[in-house]
């Protein structure tokens, strides 16, 4: 249940660049990619939480680690651009913010990908052993 909470608040988290755009009333296209991500994540909080399984937590794993991958190409993008050159994704004009934040959801994304196989594999092992138990009670 923490792990879907977690999943959960870094989904909103997520989202903070689409809110911040939204407000002003101009949707950058990076604004519209992090509604994306922030959504996915969100609905791999949800989707958790009413499929509960070991398998259910490799796939979160496994999509956190594409998100994790997405986030550090927008970091190394945004460092290793020279400042006179446009950056893709209108990220120009928040280039001095979008470093940080993307360090911060990479760092984030990555622990939760960690976390979320951690969970699959005790939960795998768990299960396998109760199996095993329940097979020399039969037989």
């Amino acid at each position: 249940m923490m792990l879907v909470a977690g999943m959960g608040m870094l989904g909103i988290l997520a989202l903070l660049p689409a809110l911040i755009a939204a407000r002003d009333g101009f949707a950058p296209l990076y604004s519209r990619a992090a509604l994306l991500c922030g959504l996915w994540q969100l609905g791999l909080a949800v989707w958790l939480l009413t499929v509960p399984d070991w398998s259910s937590l490799r796939i979160t794993m496994i999509c956190h680690a594409v998100l994790a991958a997405l986030y550090g190409t927008l970091l190394a993008a945004t460092l290793a651009t020279p400042p006179a050159q446009q950056l893709f994704w209108d990220l120009s004009d928040v280039r001095g913010q979008a470093s940080p934040w993307c360090g911060g959801m990479l760092t984030l994304t990555v622990l939760m990908a960690y976390a979320s196989g951690a969970a699959a594999a005790q939960w795998k092992r768990q299960l396998q052993k109760a199996i095993r138990g329940a097979v020399r009670a039969a037989g």
